[in-house]
């Protein structure tokens, strides 16, 4: 199981990001293939509770928790910690009844930090903000 942890883990480094088919139904392939081997090769504790880099699945849950909120309204910080998260730990890697509620937690840190709240702005930075000119005739 180790070699096939180690393609599925190069293979996201080298392609996180393209969302082409191809290069999806190959991750498809490589995360069947490794769900399969993680099964078999583990105790129902550690299905359930560590990473296949061997961690501690809630402690590294925990730590990319922390590491978001401390991240406060910085919604590019807030966001580099969530892609670091799935890009790593996206199941197979981790459990998913640890994995999923993560990572709606950081998602919905990144919402909130991301929202703008256009009631309080004025008409003219409304308009900057989108990039309009207003043109007089």
């Amino acid at each position: 199981m180790g070699d096939a942890v180690k393609v599925l883990a190069k293979w996201r480094a080298d392609h996180w990001g393209f969302y082409d088919q191809d290069a999806l139904w190959v991750e498809n392939r490589l995360e069947k293939r490794v769900a399969v081997l993680r099964l078999a090769s583990m105790s129902d504790d550690e299905f359930r509770t560590r990473t296949l880099f061997g961690e501690d699945a809630a402690a590294v849950c925990a730590d990319a928790l922390k590491r978001a909120t401390a991240a406060g309204s910085d919604f590019k910080e807030i966001e580099r910690v969530n892609d670091e998260f799935r890009k790593k730990y996206k199941p197979p890697m981790m459990p998913t009844n640890l994995f999923m509620p993560t990572e709606r937690k950081i998602a919905e840190l990144l919402q909130k930090n991301r929202m703008i709240d256009f009631s309080a702005m004025t008409e003219a930075e409304f308009r900057a903000m989108r990039g309009v000119v207003v043109q007089s005739g």
